[in-house]
């Protein structure tokens, strides 16, 4: 604060050495209040360290690593990076990123991570928001497998309902098969008794029932011809015998 001659400087998190209580960790800004010969006194504001919590808190605080160090590099908020050597990679980075979001591979854990920073002029806060790729594109890897889930299912479905519905169409067909197969002279007369859900199945049986009935009409007529012909021929044999 004396360095600065008078200008607000950010104190990064510490312990109240005033605090009544427990150890209560804190964080706030001072200023050395200047007079004619240097600095006579300091004024210092404090605030709970559970504000800064709440200021920097994410949606996605088990996957999103949250840093911020002050413009000479303290470390001004961590959410929970333990890592030694990862916390120090991560604030210079807050102190150095440019871009406003890109990809980039850490090289402490070698993964692909997400990276957003910012920072304010007014504070001279510099952030930086680090999200593992993996953990943010597994919502999208778990919709997808999902939908492969939901296709591999419709098309187990599709495949039986066409199973069932080709047996419902081959039964009356082979039905009928088996009736054409039966038909002899015998029971040519014989009215056949098939019903199918199936309109063209239907009029084929029809047509042939039809068929049936006209056939057994024409063996009946050639029948009764054959008859009186024998007939005719009896009597005349027996006319001529007498």
């Amino acid at each position: 604060a004396d360095s600065v001659k008078g200008k607000v400087v950010i104190l990064p998190p510490y312990v109240d050495p005033w605090a009544l209580s427990d150890k209560t960790k804190v964080f706030g800004l001072t200023r050395s209040v200047q007079g004619p010969k240097g600095g006579i006194g300091y004024i210092e504001v404090q605030n709970p360290y559970l504000e800064l919590e709440k200021i920097f808190s994410v949606p996605d605080a088990e996957s999103i690593k949250v840093v911020a160090v002050t413009s000479s590099g303290d470390i001004f908020y961590n959410s929970g990076v333990t890592d030694g050597t990862l916390l120090d990679y991560y604030s210079r980075l807050a102190s150095t990123v440019k871009k406003p979001v890109y990809m980039g591979k850490n090289p402490v854990t070698g993964k692909d991570e997400i990276i957003a920073g910012t920072g304010s002029d007014y504070t001279g806060i510099k952030l930086v928001l680090v999200q593992d790729k993996n953990a943010l594109l597994k919502p999208l890897l778990f919709t997808s497998n999902i939908a492969i889930v939901f296709g591999f299912l419709l098309i187990i479905i599709s495949l039986a309902y066409i199973y069932i519905f080709s047996r419902q169409l081959a039964k009356p067909i082979l039905q009928l098969k088996e009736k054409m197969e039966g038909t002899e002279l015998e029971n040519l007369p014989e009215q056949i008794i098939f019903e199918s859900s199936n309109n063209e199945i239907e009029v084929l049986n029809r047509s042939f029932q039809h068929l049936r009935e006209r056939l057994s009409e024409a063996v009946r007529r050639e029948i009764k011809s054959q008859s009186l012909q024998m007939k005719a021929s009896f009597d005349s044999l027996q006319a001529q015998v007498n």
